[in-house]
């Protein structure tokens, strides 16, 4: 599988992660909107599949990983954040031990340099309630 592949895989598991969360209502696409506005007109005419809204990027650094969802208003934003923060960081963990990777922080250098690192999540909230 090709990197943008398996970014792509990631991304769609992501997203059904972050959707589970208590207190998230809806994933938006991580890109700004007149870019995803363009996106999703091309996807339409070019009849191809359009990419999952979670923005998955990999660098030196490791796996960055970029959301946007709604929240409800019956549980704090800040709690819905960390959580889907939370759950984000641990699928990550789980599919690096699934793939017979470690899985490190950003700030641990003492791993296998070969193995998948959380560079960064980056939660926003776009609406709530």
């Amino acid at each position: 599988m090709s990197e943008p592949e398996a970014e792509t895989e990631l991304a769609a598991e992501l997203d059904a992660v972050v959707r589970a969360v208590p207190g998230v209502l809806q994933t938006y696409p991580a890109q700004p909107a007149l870019l995803a506005a363009v996106t999703q007109a091309a996807s339409v005419v070019l009849r191809t599949p359009l990419a999952p809204p979670v923005g998955v990027s990999r660098d030196a650094d490791g796996v960055s990983v970029r959301v946007t969802i709604a929240v409800s208003d019956k549980r704090p934003a800040a709690e819905t954040c960390r959580a889907v923060h939370d759950a984000v960081v641990g699928h990550l963990a789980e599919s690096a031990v699934r793939a017979g990777r470690a899985a490190a922080s950003a700030v641990d250098r003492d791993v296998d340099p070969g193995a998948d690192s959380v560079a960064r999540v980056t939660v926003e909230v776009a609406r709530i309630g």
